[in-house]
């Protein structure tokens, strides 16, 4: 066992290549705009009684441009998930957990703050190798956005709950960087 061992690591040197360990955490510098997807409740619906809950949050898509690990990027589409727990109800929400955010097949992770009026989301992402990112997000609902009709969602806030919402990434701008 001990000389395979040997053999693996002389083999590893012999080529150059370097443990995933070693390897920097990924970087990214700019703004993303136009990400679509849903945020869920799985352990109970959202209703107008707070409760402390898990809420998963998923998004993809959009416009994210900027410098990538050193090299600009433009255009380029995007995902993000998050899961966070915390006291949440359909007027309010102040929940913190994890993201990814994945972009040009790059992952940046880290903790994540959630506060939420109504449909208006501020989040600050803040990378596990380091920076920070701002993060806008609205849920589709009412007359412009249309995937949930405002009083459809009311009705449901006051009766059985939601148990999934459509949202809308408006923009993340990184403060100055983020990195994981």
């Amino acid at each position: 066992m001990r000389k395979r061992t040997i053999l693996a690591v002389a083999a590893t040197l012999a080529v150059g290549a370097t443990p995933a360990a070693a390897r920097p955490p990924d970087t990214f510098s700019g703004t993303c705009t136009g990400l679509e997807g849903y945020a869920s409740w799985p352990e109970q619906n959202l209703t107008v009684v707070p409760v402390d809950m898990l809420m998963r949050a998923h998004l993809s898509g959009g416009a994210c441009s900027g410098t990538l690990n050193g090299r600009e990027v433009e255009s380029v589409p995007a995902t993000a998930r998050a899961e966070l727990r915390g006291p949440q109800s359909c007027s309010a929400g102040a929940t913190s957990g994890r993201f990814t955010f994945a972009l040009a097949g790059r992952r940046i992770t880290g903790r994540m703050t959630y506060r939420r009026i109504s449909s208006r989301v501020t989040a600050r992402w803040e990378g596990d190798g380091g920076g920070s990112a701002l993060v806008l997000v609205h849920a589709r609902v009412g007359p412009v956005d249309e995937p949930v009709g405002l009083d459809e969602a009311l009705r449901r806030c006051a009766g059985t709950g939601l148990d999934r919402m459509p949202i809308f990434l408006d923009r993340m701008t990184t403060t100055p960087t983020l990195s994981g």
